[in-house]
């Protein structure tokens, strides 16, 4: 009968900035080379990631190592349990660069949006990755600056739900107005709002489009496509009367496309 290495590492080693022992050296290989650990990089090999439920997912492993493995004590036979390995084969898993996630656990958007995986929802709620085939890399790139305008313009634009591409567009005033929703800001919140456009001075457009214009190279890197133009809109009310007269300036962004059931669909 088939057993695995798990409860056998010396976990408290890895916990620790030290260079590993032979012993604990050994003991990552060994996990790395199990059915278990073998059979969900397997599962990775076409796109670098895998999405389904957990019985697919155990009917996958079970195909893949064979009964008389799959009936072992030792090899996980649910979802709970193959997390639970993964996280005690912590090591072996961060050389693998493998992942597993259950959308269950992470069902914040900050979290699901790092995956460009649209399958990936509470029905599939596997997801199983190798490296970063799985990220979408310009959200986490954007998520990771400093500043927090680069990634609120982002969802500003990634609210659009149609297209190949995601977009937005508006006046100065408007785009002032989505930023503050998109965040969830109050006026009253001086130090976020100051944060985030540089002045407290309503009217100081030229400061705002500063703090934008500043954005625009790290954003272009990133794929995000920040253009501004003058505004060509007719007033047709007295409330876009007052944004005309405000400033003269038509902003517009685009990302690129963003998939998923949940949050920004097409």
């Amino acid at each position: 009968m088939w057993k695995s290495e798990i409860w056998y590492g010396p976990a408290r080693e890895f916990d620790s900035d030290r260079e590993l022992t032979p012993e604990a050296d050994a003991w990552t290989e060994k996990i790395s080379r199990e059915p278990w650990t073998t059979g969900l990089l397997k599962l990775t090999e076409p796109r670098g990631w895998w999405v389904g439920t957990e019985d697919w997912l155990l009917k996958e492993l079970q195909d893949f190592a064979g009964d008389a493995v799959y009936r072992s004590r030792d090899f996980p036979d649910s979802l709970d349990c193959m997390m639970e390995y993964a996280s005690i084969a912590h090591e072996p898993c961060r050389r693998l660069g493998l992942g597993i996630l259950d959308y269950r656990e992470h069902p914040a958007p900050p979290i699901i949006y790092r995956f460009d995986v649209p399958e990936w929802d509470w029905d599939n709620n596997v997801l199983v990755y190798q490296g970063d085939m799985a990220l979408r890399k310009y959200y986490i790139k954007a998520e990771q600056h400093p500043d927090p305008l680069p990634k609120s313009l982002l969802l500003i634009a990634a609210e659009s739900r149609t297209g190949a591409y995601k977009s937005w567009s508006g006046t100065t005033v408007e785009l002032r107005s989505a930023l503050l929703d998109q965040r969830g800001l109050a006026w009253s919140q001086v130090d976020q709002y100051l944060e985030l456009f540089g002045t407290w001075d309503r009217m100081d457009y030229a400061a705002f489009h500063g703090r934008i214009e500043g954005c625009m190279p790290f954003l272009r890197e990133i794929g995000v496509h920040v253009r501004k133009t003058a505004s060509s809109r007719t007033a047709t009310s007295e409330y876009d009367d007052w944004l005309s007269s405000e400033d003269g300036t038509w902003w517009s962004i685009e990302v690129p496309a963003w998939k998923h059931k949940i949050g920004y669909a097409d």
